[in-house]
């Protein structure tokens, strides 16, 4: 789990701090503080970071968020890919600024300057050690819908169908911004975020993900058994019946296809596959 590789251009100093910063984050300072301006900064350490707005006691044992820590422990030992922080703010000012009720403490998940705040209120809102760590992992995979460790929790743990649209090969910025089937799918993550739809992860992947030595899950095309040559395509995974389902037309006219026909199909052929396994389940 400790990847670590001394950079030959940095002073030895410089190579022991980030070999402690590789031990610490491994070994139980889980939960640390963070200056209200620095949530989601533009040189932080970890792109997905949860805030707790709260006071500091309440994540001592016995508190009311102590499953706070256990959730950092949880997904540290857990995930190598997608590394989150975990973090704390009293300040009431703090959430003020950040359009939260300074009366009370929230738990944010912040997944990127692209995706939305999620947001639980403790007291209000049913969280709890497994809810959380749910939250987190479905969370990062609509922030950033690649496929990988979180992607694979998410569906083949917490259940939760996939909507994934597979290209042949990797596209560079420049060309996914020209191409109107991935700019589809890109609507289709915004949706997914602003609707809370919790049916769903968007999943992006080319049908080869590399670098593919280094892949922890298994490639996503040999799981769905996609053929490269019907590639590119959206296809929903239902993991409760193990069944994947790809989009019947071609994607070859963008004025015949929109993001909410997508995830009307999507959704739709979910409910079949549901009415079938609960049909089988009855006889």
């Amino acid at each position: 789990m400790i990847h670590f590789k001394r950079n030959k251009e940095a002073t030895r100093e410089e190579n022991e701090q980030m070999m402690a910063m590789i031990v610490r984050e491994l070994s139980g300072d889980w939960v640390h503080p963070i200056k209200c301006d620095e949530i989601q900064g533009q040189n932080r350490w970890f792109y997905d970071e949860i805030v707790y707005f709260g006071a500091q006691e309440d994540l001592a044992k016995g508190g009311p968020v102590d499953f706070f820590a256990k959730a950092s422990m949880v997904d540290r030992f857990n995930f190598d890919e997608q590394r989150v922080g975990f973090f704390y703010v009293e300040d009431p000012e703090c959430r003020r600024l950040r359009d939260l009720d300074p009366e009370k403490s929230f738990i944010v998940i912040y997944n990127g300057e692209n995706s939305i705040p999620f947001i639980l209120e403790i007291g209000k809102d049913e969280v709890d050690l497994a809810r959380l760590i749910f939250e987190i992992n479905t969370g990062i995979v609509k922030g950033t819908p690649r496929w990988g460790q979180r992607a694979n929790t998410a569906v083949f743990t917490h259940y939760v169908n996939g909507l994934i649209y597979m290209i042949p090969e990797m596209m560079e910025p420049t060309e996914m911004q020209k191409d109107w089937r991935m700019m589809l799918m890109v609507r289709l993550v915004e949706l997914i975020q602003e609707k809370r739809f919790s049916f769903f992860v968007p999943i992006l992947s080319p049908f080869t993900q590399e670098p593919a030595d280094r892949m922890l899950v298994p490639q996503l095309s040999s799981l769905i058994e996609a053929k490269k040559e019907e590639l590119p395509n959206f296809f929903v995974l239902h993991p409760l019946t193990e069944q994947v389902v790809p989009y019947p037309r071609p994607l070859d006219d963008v004025k015949t296809f929109s993001p909410e026909l997508i995830l009307l199909w999507a959704r739709r052929t979910i409910l079949y596959l549901e009415v079938e396994q609960f049909e089988l389940e009855i006889e």
